[in-house]
């Protein structure tokens, strides 16, 4: 299963830990995190301020409360909803071979992800500490309004891991993908994580990595899933992207899905990080689409990586993996 990439070799090749590994951004949703606040916070390194963007109305209201943050949109045939956030007010860069970063996030598929024709994405991104439009946007970000066509996300560059429900490079396959600068004069400027839609998915993507997998990867309602988006700087303006996700609350579960690529040369739209985004778009109409996300991580500042199925051996997934990590760290 696994994808050949520079990271995924670097990741087999390296010590199980590295000395210089940090945690930048640790989320269970206990520390004063708001959601579609009108005059954002800053983020600390346990809250921030998550915006919600969807090109039709968001169903159920969305919530945030202590270890649940819950995402989601009606049934629909096409449709998106995404969640945006500042992680750090001190970007990441990735400034020597060897350096990563990487999100690692557990979430429930309450209703309706991956269950028909879909795709979740993950995304980190460089916003130049724009955050993301403040107040939200419900049903409106698309090509159809124009009350958002500045500011926020519109500038944010970065990559996504796109989880498709049919594995393989179109429609809404598994990939890696760019989200470069946004030109357009309406709200679709602000989506940062969907492609395959011409009203309300962001334009210019490229395709990095694509999963090389066939079939379908079809998610169970009500089962938990830990996904790890991965960013490694392997030499001079090259990063190589690797997806992962696992069922269950950490890395101890199955590896379901696994894919990556390498960006450069024009592909190569940054090295440096301090925002995120996750959401899902649906394709294929059934039940309402709905996650409940328990915890989000940001990490950085590794020198090697150990293999994400090992991940388990330090403690386990998304809850854990910061606290062991840091106690790593103090003791030298």
């Amino acid at each position: 299963m696994k994808t050949l990439t520079t990271l995924t070799a670097l990741v087999l090749a390296s010590p199980l830990v590295a000395l210089s590994q940090t945690t930048v951004f640790s989320d269970d949703f206990s520390s004063g995190s708001t959601l579609n606040s009108g005059s954002p916070a800053a983020p600390t390194a346990n809250s921030t301020a998550y915006e919600m963007m969807s090109s039709k109305s968001w169903t159920p209201s969305p919530s945030i409360a202590t270890g649940d943050m819950k995402v989601g949109i009606a049934s629909t045939s096409s449709g998106s909803v995404e969640a945006q956030a500042l992680f750090t007010t001190s970007p990441v860069t990735l400034g020597t071979v060897g350096d990563i970063i990487y999100l690692v996030m557990t979430f429930k598929d309450t209703s309706g992800l991956l269950t028909a024709n879909g795709a979740l994405g993950f995304g980190l991104y460089n916003s130049g500490q724009v955050a993301p439009f403040a107040g939200g946007l419900n049903g409106t970000a698309n090509t159809g309004t124009t009350t958002a066509a500045t500011g926020g996300a519109k500038n944010w560059v970065g990559y996504v891991g796109q989880v498709g429900y049919t594995n393989g490079a179109t429609g809404t396959g598994s990939r890696i993908m760019t989200r470069p600068t946004q030109a357009a004069a309406n709200n679709v400027v602000q989506d940062t994580v969907t492609s395959g839609s011409g009203s309300s998915s962001y334009a210019g993507s490229a395709n990095v990595g694509v999963s090389t997998l066939a079939g379908s990867l079809a998610l169970t309602t009500n089962n938990f899933y830990t996904e790890m988006l991965a960013i490694s700087l392997t030499a001079a303006n090259t990063l190589s992207i690797t997806n992962f996700l696992y069922s269950g609350t950490d890395t101890n579960g199955t590896l379901l899905s696994q894919f990556g690529g390498n960006a450069t040369g024009a592909t190569y739209l940054t090295n440096s990080f301090d925002s995120l985004a996750f959401g899902y778009r649906s394709t294929g109409a059934g039940s309402a689409n709905t996650f409940d996300v328990s915890a989000i991580n940001v990490f950085d500042n590794i020198q090697g990586v150990p293999e994400p199925g090992t991940l388990a051996l330090l403690g386990g997934g998304a809850a854990t993996v910061g606290l062991l990590w840091r106690r790593r760290q103090t003791r030298g």
